[in-house]
């Protein structure tokens, strides 16, 4: 086997794919139909989302101020960053 088979072998690629029976007129599967969609592209965007929003998360818990969204009428506020250690509510 050369080097370049076993990298082949090894390799992996984002696809979808959906497979239905064809039925005959009698309920029996006679065939199946299969549609696959290449998904390396969405993958890879995802993965670069996930990514800016793991730096973006940094960046916030290094903020030493506390960071909540406020929501009037009593509701608890929600934490943003790692210093939001109480919860903050506003009453009307």
């Amino acid at each position: 086997m050369s080097k370049h088979a076993a990298a082949i072998r090894t390799a992996s690629i984002g696809v979808l794919c959906r497979a239905e029976p064809v039925r005959d007129e009698w309920e029996r599967s006679s065939s199946c139909t299969a549609h696959t969609t290449d998904i390396e592209d969405r993958k890879g965007t995802e993965d670069k989302l996930r990514r800016s929003e793991q730096e973006l998360r940094r960046m916030i818990d290094a903020i030493p101020q506390t960071i909540v969204v406020l929501v009037v009428m009593g509701t608890p506020s929600t934490p943003i960053n790692r210093r939001s250690t109480l919860p903050v509510t506003i009453e009307p």
